[in-house]
């Protein structure tokens, strides 16, 4: 019988086990299966009870994200008007190097409001949170895991945009007096002051507000979410939307 097991374990290393299996084979009866069945239901049952009872605590309140998201956008908001009304009369075309610097600087502030390090923390947070969510409960409800992970995509292609567009301001913060450099491609959002409609900043606004949305429907999921997520895949449809992406 070794000759089939010689591959993979040493000789005195089968038949140290094959004892050990003879000996629960001899003095193990079935009572004996039937305490340990029973016992390992008993452990089975109360890490259940514990899943139920104390759901994982999440990184952000969905309440703390939600005003802390508002204060963002009113800042935001601000910002842009600050924009708008700092450039001059508007549809006037800027002409020194001055004028040039102090509308970067303005867009840059714009832009930065949800490039911030502030901004990019609750992103991370809110993130974490909703993965550990579908992690634990085995599915994306109260949502569809396909509109959970475009929401995603749409924030990730939002802040690209918006970082994109602040980094190919950068050079026109040090811009030194002279000639003019041609104000082409994203830079003609420099030329007047209303030139630049901050429709990026716009949308990765919108893009947080459904994460935070998203974040704060799956918060309220947590204490009624599947102990056994595999059980509830055995039940309900196979064709559920909740569980495939």
């Amino acid at each position: 019988m070794y000759r089939r097991f010689s591959r993979f374990m040493s000789y005195r290393r089968f038949y140290v086990w094959r004892a050990r299996y003879n000996y629960l084979v001899r003095n193990c009866n079935e009572w004996t299966f039937v305490y340990v069945l029973l016992f390992l239901g008993l452990l089975y049952s109360c890490w259940i009870i514990w899943k139920i009872s104390n759901p994982p605590v999440p990184r952000v309140h969905p309440q703390a994200a939600k005003v802390q998201l508002r204060m963002m956008g009113e800042q935001a908001t601000h910002r842009v008007a600050v924009a708008y009304d700092g450039g001059g009369a508007p549809g006037v075309d800027v002409s020194v190097a001055a004028e040039v610097r102090a509308a970067a600087q303005r867009s840059a502030r714009v832009r930065g409001t949800y490039l911030s390090e502030e901004s990019l923390q609750l992103q991370a947070h809110m993130l974490a949170d909703i993965s550990d969510y579908i992690t634990v409960s085995g599915v994306c409800a109260p949502y569809v895991c396909w509109h959970v992970s475009e929401t995603i995509t749409r924030l990730r292609r939002a802040s690209q945009r918006t970082a994109a567009l602040n980094e190919a301001l950068q050079p026109m913060l040090g811009l030194a007096d002279g000639a003019l450099p041609p104000l082409e491609g994203e830079l003609e959002r420099l030329q007047t002051s209303w030139s630049d409609n901050f429709q990026d900043v716009t949308f990765h606004g919108w893009a947080l507000h459904d994460i935070q949305v998203m974040h704060e429907q799956m918060m309220r999921q947590y204490p009624e979410r599947a102990p056994m997520p595999w059980y509830s895949r055995l039940t309900d449809k196979p064709a559920d939307p909740f569980y495939g992406l």
